[in-house]
């Protein structure tokens, strides 16, 4: 669990709010980094919607890579953090984002590449759609998106597994987290069979393939691995081909070995080869 504490951004990111980061295009002369002509041209935008309580040192590497593979794109960045699922109520959420949403609604180009990490990326890169909607009318316009290790289905072990990423390293401080973190998730299990409620990722799941709230000529490349132990690749399939049933063009990158999150790490040169291809595709309509 996170200690509540909030974190530096990566070098180079300014802060907005407790949740949003933004860094500024590193060229915006109007010249497309990848030279193909007009209908691949660079995102305008780059929404990256990291892991729950990701760390700077981590994110740097999602941040360094697409200001080297798009630098004429302007790059948001939205953390999720474990408040976000526990206490933080939805209104303190949408305030927190509210930064995002005003340099989305600013973006006159309307080139946006959402690359979203675990189910903690998911819930705010859902959050941001729907205010977005609920702002203009519209659809944020996606062009492409990338679904890294997402999104999973709600149980007990995947859920304790999330909230103990970032426990202490002392050992009686682990112990006792872990404690809480087992009677937290036992209780919210049981309050949402008790009134009936849907449990935030099955919420998420329905949302990122519900085509009044994510754009449906989008392309769309799921990174998962057999290996992870939070996210079941079987879950994130399903997701994909309900997608693909509904009319998304999906691409599925299964990476042998790499764990949760940790396809990047895993291949670098392979992982942006797949940011890029997704993108070309999502801009060439094929």
């Amino acid at each position: 669990m996170a200690s509540g504490k909030t974190q530096n951004p990566p070098e180079g990111l300014k802060r907005l709010s407790a949740s949003v980061y933004l860094q500024d295009s590193q060229s915006r002369a109007g010249v497309d980094d990848i030279q193909d002509g007009p209908t691949t041209a660079s995102p305008s935008t780059i929404l990256l919607c990291t892991w729950m309580d990701a760390s700077p040192r981590y994110i740097s590497k999602y941040v360094s890579g697409y200001a080297k593979l798009f630098p004429a794109a302007r790059i948001i960045l939205a953390r999720s953090e474990t408040a976000d699922f526990l206490y933080r109520t939805k209104a303190i959420q949408r305030d927190l984002l509210a930064p995002a949403l005003e340099v989305l609604q600013a973006d006159a180009e309307g080139r946006v590449l959402v690359h979203l990490c675990s189910n903690g990326g998911a819930h705010q890169a859902c959050t941001l759609a729907t205010l977005f909607r609920e702002t203009t009318r519209t659809i944020l316009p996606v062009h492409a998106m990338i679904l890294d290790s997402s999104p999973g289905r709600a149980t007990y072990a995947s859920a304790v597994a999330a909230f103990s990423q970032s426990l202490p390293k002392q050992w009686y401080l682990r112990f006792l987290i872990r404690i809480l973190v087992h009677l937290i998730v036992a209780m919210t299990s049981i309050l949402a069979e008790v009134f009936r409620t849907q449990d935030v990722v099955d919420r998420l799941r329905g949302n990122l393939n519900d085509p009044s709230l994510m754009e449906p000529t989008a392309s769309r490349c799921y990174i998962y691995s057999e290996s992870d132990m939070m996210v079941s690749w079987r879950d994130v399939e399903e997701h994909s081909l309900i997608a693909e049933h509904r009319g998304w063009r999906v691409a599925r990158e299964k990476v042998d070995g790499s764990a949760h999150v940790g396809h990047l790490r895993a291949d670098e040169r392979k992982y942006w080869s797949i940011v890029e291809t997704t993108w070309r595709s999502g801009r060439s309509g094929t």
